[in-house]
């Protein structure tokens, strides 16, 4: 794994973005829930580049690129799911955010708020981490439509504390499938009623040549991507993560 992790000292908000992102928009395009059970993600895209929505807002949702495919032996064409770009690891002290059961009680005060109008999605809650230590949770994602190749992740966190957090920015492949022979199969086992057929997945996608620099507002994440190596094509696809601290402002300020 490749990432970038800043420390901070606390009491502060921190804004952590690539991008900034204004939202307006009639309340007839806003679908919102204040309940995590039986969720069932959403995409936004802007038909070249797209991310999935995730309960927490945070975690290494599915990402895909228009014409971005692997073909392994056997099986067919599939279009590639993009490394795990999207992860962002906030701990307070001993404590991850990222390792909490969003289902649990730690877990409070959640919403999460799709804008169909400007195909964004925000996603706000409360965490007390095992320690007690409260941090209010605000996040920001969209996909550009001016820019096709930008996607923006907006991560917002008001400690209720003081003391040392920690931020960071993985990139790294995600899990081989187990692959199907699907396209010399004589017969399809569809698997069983109810679940998720085990001959669709996505596509994998190499991760090589990962170079990652701190700046004096965040830090830069440069990620070669192939295809499976028996597929490699003659040009790499180039993933660029730009982290931007926008802000930091003592609570004693607010």
């Amino acid at each position: 794994m490749t990432f970038i992790k800043l420390k901070f000292q606390l009491p502060a908000l921190l804004l952590i973005t690539i991008f900034f992102l204004s939202c307006s928009g009639n309340e007839d395009f806003l679908l919102k829930t204040e309940k995590v059970e039986n969720y069932y993600p959403a995409y936004l895209g802007n038909g070249h580049f797209s991310i999935s929505t995730c309960q927490s807002g945070i975690a290494s949702a599915e990402s895909y690129m228009i014409n971005f495919y692997d073909e392994a032996k056997n099986d067919i064409p599939r279009i590639a799911a993009l490394p795990e770009w999207n992860e962002i690891i906030y701990s307070s002290v001993r404590n991850s955010l990222n390792r909490t059961d969003i289902h649990s009680d730690q877990i409070t005060r959640y919403s999460q708020t799709i804008n169909m109008r400007d195909a964004s999605v925000d996603t706000k809650y409360r965490w007390k981490d095992e320690s007690g230590n409260v941090s209010d949770i605000a996040v920001s994602s969209f996909v550009s439509g001016s820019d096709k190749n930008i996607a923006v992740i907006k991560f917002e966190v008001t400690p209720g504390f003081s003391g040392k957090i920690s931020l960071a920015f993985p990139i790294e492949e995600r899990k081989r499938p187990e692959r199907y022979d699907l396209a010399t199969a004589e017969t399809i086992d569809f698997g069983e009623e109810n679940q998720w057929p085990g001959f669709w997945y996505p596509g994998f996608t190499n991760v090589h040549n990962i170079k990652a620099e701190k700046t004096e507002s965040g830090g830069l994440i440069f990620a070669g991507l192939r295809k499976p190596k028996e597929e490699e094509p003659e040009e790499e696809s180039r993933l660029i993560y730009i982290v931007k601290i926008l802000k930091k402002i003592p609570i004693s300020q607010l």
